[in-house]
């Protein structure tokens, strides 16, 4: 008998870790969009500081990467980080209209992080 209660207690855990997980991912996936949205909008005006929140953005995402890695693959997470260096390049460079396509992408594929991770019939299969 107490071993059934031990196997559910553990099974509540990792399903609440799971789940807690999954919504931790899924409100700074958000977080991180939106941010990008606006660094995309600064830049119409001022470049220099879209560039300083661009690099603040990707300090982050550095620090919430490695988290980020334990319960999701590296793939999306390594293209995550080759956009946002590319993001950088280009506002550098002032190639403004290049930048915003890749600015796009890379909101692109913050979402899409989430959504791959979200469990549904085509990510379980």
């Amino acid at each position: 008998m107490k071993r059934v209660v031990i196997v559910c207690i553990i099974l509540i855990v990792i399903i609440g870790s799971a789940a807690g997980s999954l919504l931790w991912l899924g409100n700074y996936t958000d977080q991180v969009a939106q941010r990008l949205e606006t660094i995309s909008q600064t830049a119409e005006e001022d470049r220099q500081k879209a560039l300083e929140d661009l690099e603040n953005l990707q300090k982050d995402w550095h620090q919430k990467e490695h988290w980020i890695g334990v319960f999701i693959h590296e793939d999306p997470l390594e293209v995550m980080s080759d956009r946002l260096n590319e993001s950088i390049a280009l506002l550098k460079q002032g190639l403004y209209d290049e930048f915003q396509i890749r600015i796009r992408q890379t909101i692109f594929t913050i979402r899409n992080i989430y959504h791959q991770e979200v469990p549904n019939i085509e990510n379980i299969l």
